[in-house]
């Protein structure tokens, strides 16, 4: 699930394409523990994928059978009347819900299990916790405590936890951490300062990540796999990164080192970078397809390049396996400007509004979308669509 950054550590997080020349990139692999650092660097050519002839997406194609969101079916809305509310943000999965979870004295985390069709409270132990992600039945997020007189986290943490019962592990205990997601075999999390060479208008931005097994428990130490992505921390930006089984993806808000402005992928088995494209933002990954904005919607192939566009009105992009959830702006009406919530699939053979939001998407939670399900809240009640072919 893609993440979008706020300002708290620096600003929210997104995805994106487009390039005309290949560079050469470094990355940077750091490998820490409490008591020592060692870094070994890896050198590969980064690779651009190229928007010239991207084509659109047509209304109705030939595609596999029965296709989550891009063939003959649609969209039924689930009850979720299991779940606790109000309800401001979730993530999704084929197997279970997480919702942050409004209560009488501050807020909770809720898993809820599709089968057998319960609701399960999270054990946080700390006074506060975010950035909630799920892959399958194995939950993550950050935890802390926060002191007042100094203005800063302490205590903080990054748990995985595998549903319903746990174990509850600690993946990772460092000062200034945020955001984990999990997919597969990792975790990855962000870490960040003010940028020195600009500190007023940047933040200089790490994503970390290790390897686990079935219950979230590290493999090894965290590695560095992103050394120097830059986010801007003024005002209503974001920052978007994004973890698949077998990529990161991340955003580049000025140059730095080897690195342009503009969106970035990594395959995880390489380490070895790739230029999406200098004009593009808020990527989202999705089974080997990259989905961001560059003048409205667009998904690329990582393996053929080729780009297509989705929906010259979308942004704010969770790309699933088959399909794409996106917010689109729809016409203004006595209330003010409005957003719609689509799902589409990828080769346009099917497309459907799901909801509808006032508050803009770079100031609210992300669609939430796995293989055949696709969730969001909007004030505070959770809403959730199962995909029914026929």
């Amino acid at each position: 699930m893609v993440v979008v950054v706020a300002a708290a550590i620096a600003v929210p997080l997104a995805m994106s394409a487009d390039d005309d020349q290949a560079t050469e990139t470094t990355a940077a692999q750091t490998t820490s523990t409490a008591v020592s650092t060692t870094t070994a660097s890896t050198t590969g050519s980064s690779t651009t994928i190229s928007s010239s002839s991207s084509t659109s997406i047509p209304t109705s194609t030939t595609t596999a059978p029965g296709a989550p969101g891009d063939s003959t079916g649609e969209w039924v809305e689930m009850d979720l009347a299991g779940v606790p509310s109000p309800a401001w943000a979730v993530c999704v999965s084929d197997q279970a819900l997480i919702a942050d979870v409004e209560t009488g004295d501050g807020y909770a985390l809720y898993a809820y299990l599709f089968d057998p069709g319960m609701a399960v409270e999270l054990p946080i132990d700390a006074s506060e916790f975010y950035g909630e992600d799920i892959d399958e039945l194995l939950a993550v997020w950050w935890e802390g405590d926060y002191d007042e007189d100094l203005g800063r986290y302490y205590n903080e943490h990054i748990y995985a936890f595998r549903l319903p019962d746990g174990p509850k592990v600690e993946v990772a205990a460092r000062e200034g951490m945020s955001y984990p997601r999990v997919a597969g075999d990792w975790i990855t999390w962000v870490e960040g300062e003010p940028w020195e060479e600009n500190p007023d208008e940047y933040w200089l931005l790490h994503v970390y990540g290790v390897r686990i097994d079935p219950d979230g428990t590290p493999l090894g130490e965290p590695v560095e796999l992103v050394s120097s992505a830059t986010a801007f921390a003024l005002g209503d930006s974001v920052w978007t990164y994004d973890l698949s089984p077998t990529h990161l993806a991340w955003e580049q808000a000025a140059p730095v080192d080897v690195f342009d402005a503009g969106s970035y992928t990594m395959d995880l088995s390489t380490m070895r970078p790739l230029v999406v494209g200098n004009e593009v933002w808020r990527p989202s990954l999705g089974d080997g397809n990259v989905v961001y904005y560059q003048d409205g919607l667009k998904i690329a192939d990582l393996v053929t390049r080729r780009v297509r566009e989705i929906d010259p009105l979308g942004d704010f992009p969770t790309a699933a396996r088959t399909f794409v959830a996106y917010f689109r702006s729809a016409a203004e009406t006595d209330g003010g400007s409005s957003y719609e919530i689509v799902a589409r699939g990828y080769n346009g053979n099917h497309e459907q509004v799901l909801g509808r939001q006032y508050d803009p998407p770079w100031l609210s939670p992300l669609i939430a979308a796995s293989d055949n399900r696709v969730a969001f809240a909007v004030d505070g009640v959770p809403h959730m669509f199962e995909w029914q072919g026929r």
